[in-house]
C-alpha cells in the first residue's frame, strides 16, 4: 500500500515535477504512487481505484493545466468521497504550481480552499518540496501524532437533513434555503447532493461556491464569471460571449444565457444549481442586493413556468441572517421555498459512526459524554474519533488531557480558530462576553453563530457551541487579556 497517492496531469511541468517528486519521496522512505508505475497489460482503472482507496495521503498538484483535466477532477472527487464515507479521514494536501489559493477554479476551490496548501514554483527545488510533504505527513512513529489536516467539511455521518435535501431535489423542489454555521458540513452536504444528481439520468447539477467570486469587484463581472462556471459544469456548447451584450447589464445577460443555453439543453432533464457560501456575495455592499434581486426574479420565473424555468432547482447555502442586508422581503430569495437548517451531531449519530468503524470503541468510551464535551461539533467530533481509533485502549479522559497538547487531537484546529478570531477583534470581544454573561447583541450573536462559535435562540439566550472549543478560546483569548 502506498503512503501517498500523487494526482497530476500528464502535461509539463506537472509531469516533470511529479516524476522527480516520487523519487525524492522514496529517498525519504515515503512510498509514493503515481500512474507511471502501472505495468503494461495491467487494468489501470482498477489499479488507480485500489491505490486511492488504500493510500493514507492524497497529494494533488494543482496547476492551470491540471484544473482542466477530467482525470484529476475524478481523482479529487474520489478522495473527497472516501472522506465522506469513513471516520478515518484521508489526508488531502494540495500543492499549488505557480498559482495562489485565489486562483483555484470553482470545482477545485469547492474541495480545497479550506485546506492550507503548499505553494511551489515550477522551477523550484523538488527535494525541498518532498521534505515539506514528508514533514506534513510524517507517520506517528516519528511525530507521535496522527494529526489530520483541518478538512472541515468532510468525513461526517449522514444526518436527516442530508436525506431531506436529496428528497426535495429528487422531487423537483424549486428553491431550498439551507442554513448552518461554519464547520457544520454544509459544503460536504451540497457536494453529496451534487454527486447524487450525477448518478441520476433525469437530473444535471452544478455546485457553485460563491466564495470563489470574491475577486469580482463588479456585478456584471460576477455574472459573466458565473455564466462561464455554469457553461463549464453543465457542458454547454455555446460560450456566454455568444449572447453577451455589455449594454444590457449582468442580470439580463446571465438570465438570458440560462434560458438560451442551459434550460434548452436536454430540456427533459431537470437542472439544479447548488450555491454555497451565499453570504460571501449577499453581504457585499457593491453586488449583494443586485445578486439577491436577480435570484428572486429567477424564483418568480420558476413559479410562472416560464421558458423552462420550472425545470430548474436552486439551493442557497448560507450562515448569516440575510435580513440584515436585504430589508425588502420582495427582493429576498430567502423568503420562499423550503427552509432547512443543519444541526450538529447527536450522540446517536456518533454512535452509529463508531459502530460502523470500530465497535470496540463504542464499548470503551461514553459517547454521551464525548458528545456533550465537543458539543456535537462535526470537526471536533471527527478529530476526536480519529484520535481514539488510532490509539487502542485510549479513554475519553486521555483525549481530554492531551487534546490541546502538540500531539493532541484538537491542537491544530483550535489554534486555527483562535488565529481567525484574533483577525476580528469585535467578534473575539463578543465571544468573551458570551462566556462571561451568556448574552451579546443580536448582530454579534448572528456573526458568532455563523462563525460556528455559539448556539441558542438569540443574543439574549446563547451559549458556546462546544465546551472543548470555548475552554481553549477562553484561556487563549479572554483570560490572556485579548478580549
Amino acid at each position: 500500500m502506498a503512503d501517498v497517492f500523487l494526482s497530476y496531469t500528464r502535461r509539463d511541468p506537472d509531469r516533470r515535477i511529479v516524476t522527480a517528486l516520487a523519487k525524492a519521496l522514496t529517498a525519504l522512505a515515503v512510498n509514493a504512487f503515481f500512474d507511471s508505475q502501472i505495468e503494461p497489460g495491467e487494468d489501470w482503472p482498477d489499479r488507480l481505484d485500489d491505490e486511492l482507496a488504500r493510500c493514507r495521503t492524497f497529494v494533488i498538484l494543482v496547476s492551470t493545466e491540471s484544473q482542466k483535466s477530467c482525470w484529476v477532477r475524478q481523482e479529487l472527487t474520489a478522495a473527497a468521497n472516501r472522506n465522506a464515507k469513513t471516520v478515518r479521514a484521508l489526508r488531502i494536501l494540495p500543492v499549488l504550481i505557480d498559482l495562489s489559493p485565489r486562483e483555484y477554479d470553482n470545482y477545485f476551490g469547492a474541495y480545497l480552499r479550506r485546506i492550507q496548501p503548499i505553494e511551489f514554483s515550477a522551477n523550484g527545488d523538488v527535494d525541498e518540496l518532498a521534505a515539506t510533504i514528508h514533514a506534513a505527513i510524517r507517520p506517528e512513529s516519528e511525530s507521535g501524532a496522527h494529526e489530520p489536516f483541518p478538512i472541515s467539511s468532510t468525513g461526517y455521518e449522514v444526518r436527516p437533513v442530508d436525506e431531506e435535501l436529496n428528497a426535495l431535489l429528487q422531487k423537483g423542489q424549486d428553491t431550498v434555503t439551507l442554513r448552518g454555521p461554519r464547520h457544520c458540513g454544509m459544503t460536504s452536504m451540497l457536494l453529496r447532493a451534487h454527486a447524487a444528481a450525477g448518478n441520476d439520468d433525469e437530473r444535471m447539477s452544478c455546485y457553485v461556491s460563491l466564495e470563489r467570486f470574491r475577486g469580482q469587484d463588479t456585478f456584471d463581472g460576477l455574472c459573466l464569471q458565473l455564466a462561464h462556471t455554469l457553461g463549464f459544469e453543465f457542458g454547454l456548447e455555446n460560450p456566454p460571449e455568444d449572447i453577451w451584450n455589455e449594454a444590457r447589464g449582468g442580470y439580463i445577460n446571465l438570465t438570458h444565457y440560462i434560458e438560451a443555453a442551459l434550460l434548452g439543453h436536454r430540456s427533459q432533464v431537470r437542472k439544479q444549481i447548488l450555491f454555497d457560501d451565499v453570504d460571501s456575495v449577499v453581504t457585499r455592499d457593491d453586488v449583494g442586493l443586485d445578486f439577491a434581486t436577480m435570484v428572486r426574479e429567477w424564483q418568480r420565473r420558476q413559479a410562472g413556468s416560464r421558458r423552462g424555468w420550472e425545470q430548474l432547482s436552486l439551493v442557497l447555502g448560507y450562515s448569516l441572517d440575510p435580513s440584515r442586508w436585504i430589508t425588502n422581503v420582495d427582493k429576498s430569495p430567502f423568503t420562499v421555498g423550503k427552509k432547512l437548517e443543519i444541526t450538529d451531531f447527536t450522540a446517536e449519530d456518533i454512535m452509529r459512526r463508531i459502530q460502523s468503524q470500530d465497535p470496540q470503541l463504542g464499548r470503551r468510551i461514553d459517547v454521551e459524554k464525548l458528545t456533550e464535551w465537543v458539543g456535537g461539533h462535526p470537526v471536533l467530533m471527527t478529530l476526536a474519533v480519529n484520535w481514539l481509533m488510532d490509539r487502542s485502549g485510549a479513554s475519553l479522559e486521555d483525549l481530554k488531557r492531551s487534546a490541546e497538547q502538540p500531539d493532541g487531537a484538537f491542537r491544530s484546529y483550535l489554534r486555527q480558530v483562535a488565529a481567525r478570531l484574533r483577525e476580528h477583534p469585535e467578534l473575539m470581544n463578543a465571544f468573551c462576553t458570551v462566556l462571561q454573561t451568556g448574552k451579546c447583541s443580536e448582530d454579534r450573536f448572528d456573526d458568532l453563530y455563523a462563525f460556528g462559535l455559539v448556539a441558542g435562540a438569540s443574543g439574549s439566550r446563547c451559549e458556546p457551541r462546544s465546551p472543548a472549543l470555548s475552554d481553549y478560546l477562553g484561556r487563549e483569548l479572554c483570560q490572556a487579556g485579548d478580549g
